[in-house]
């Protein structure tokens, strides 16, 4: 079998390409022959043409005669464009083509709703499988007339990144620690629930309970979040920035930190950063949005918030920081539900079982 997957530039971080190269080894394990086409402006020689360049350059792949087109846009305008286009391609050349949808933009789904239903139906309906990452989007294109099989599916941890973590010394960490370390690990969005994380262990430092904020990442609330620490005049061992990490600093803060809180109300699929904070072991505080929703087991992952009140998520903290009993029992139910579901080996076999479903 051979299959061609798109993806923006291999080399960038986050999002589909972090899921792709995570994935492709394992796949190929599974003796499917896998070729890639690096997609969108930053992988274009002449950017300012790259919509063009992709189309010809998908072209130019279909010659390879490809059992399967693994397309992975999301739901925007110009994702949807592009990845339109290459599906109506790959079929006019005898492809199976099989769509996930990594993104999910609900604005957008509001524009489709009213003005492109029949549009969207009469391309992406041509699909021979699509996968999404929620089952409301699920749904949601049942709603619009799509017939084709629907596979949920969840984002991966690499398996890399918890290749020399251990969850018995990382629980020996935690109880010999007197405070509470609360991570937010993301990009700098105030729709992520950074100001309401922010808010809420203020409170809690307010109220006298030993806890600790790490917020890591970068983004456009960047300056503004700034500019809120300097006015809270909290000590740095309270709430510290430590801007973009990776690689083993990634590492060490999941590793280091007792609790990941990520309240977000963004237009989610399924969190990567959730899925990573469980790997290592963290009991998680977060929103039942995307992929979320079904994924995530309220008391037993951690805490779901529903609103954007401070005083909610202080108080969902607050549950775990005076429960260290709850939050070890927690520690091992995460680690072994993200070894079982999520790791790049597993996930990746999920994949190849629906190409194969596809070839049959």
């Amino acid at each position: 079998m051979r299959v061609l997957i798109t993806t923006p530039l291999l080399t960038a971080l986050g999002g589909v390409s972090s899921y792709v190269k995570s994935v492709i080894p394992y796949i190929k394990d599974s003796e499917v022959s896998v070729n890639t086409l690096e997609v969108g402006s930053s992988s274009s020689s002449v950017s300012r043409f790259y919509p063009i360049e992709d189309q010809m350059n998908f072209r130019g792949k279909l010659h390879e005669k490809p059992t399967i087109a693994h397309v992975n846009p999301s739901l925007n305008l110009k994702s949807l464009i592009r990845d339109g286009l290459f599906l109506l391609r790959a079929k006019k050349h005898g492809c199976l083509v099989l769509v996930f949808f990594h993104g999910w933009d609900k604005p957008f789904e509001t524009v489709i709703d009213k003005y492109f239903k029949t549009l969207f139906r009469m391309v992406f309906g041509r699909a021979d499988a699509i996968i999404v990452l929620a089952s409301e989007f699920e749904e949601k294109l049942r709603d619009w007339g799509i017939d084709a099989p629907i596979y949920r599916e969840t984002t991966a941890v690499e398996n890399a990144l918890i290749d020399e973590f251990s969850l018995d010394e990382a629980l020996e960490n935690r109880r010999t620690v007197s405070n509470t370390r609360v991570l937010f690990l993301a990009r700098l969005e105030k729709e992520k629930g950074l100001f309401e994380t922010v808010e809420a262990v203020a409170l809690l430092h307010k109220k006298g309970l030993p806890v600790s904020l790490t917020i890591a990442g970068d983004g456009p609330a960047r300056e503004e979040l700034v500019n809120i620490l300097s006015a809270l005049d909290l000590p740095i061992e309270v709430i510290h920035y430590v801007g973009y990490i990776k690689g083993k600093n990634k590492i060490d803060a999941f590793n280091n930190h007792d609790i990941y809180c990520f309240p977000t109300a963004y237009g989610e699929g399924l969190p990567t950063s959730v899925l990573e904070a469980m790997a290592f072991g963290l009991p998680v505080v977060t929103k039942p949005v995307g992929g979320l929703a079904d994924v995530f087991e309220d008391g037993k992952m951690g805490t779901l918030v529903h609103s954007r009140s401070p005083e909610e998520l202080a108080g969902a903290l607050e549950q775990l920081i005076t429960d260290r009993d709850r939050c070890e029992s927690i520690s091992k139910y995460n680690h072994r539900f993200a070894l079982d579901n999520f790791m790049a080996s597993v996930v990746s076999q999920r994949i190849v079982g629906i190409y194969n479903s596809l070839d049959n």
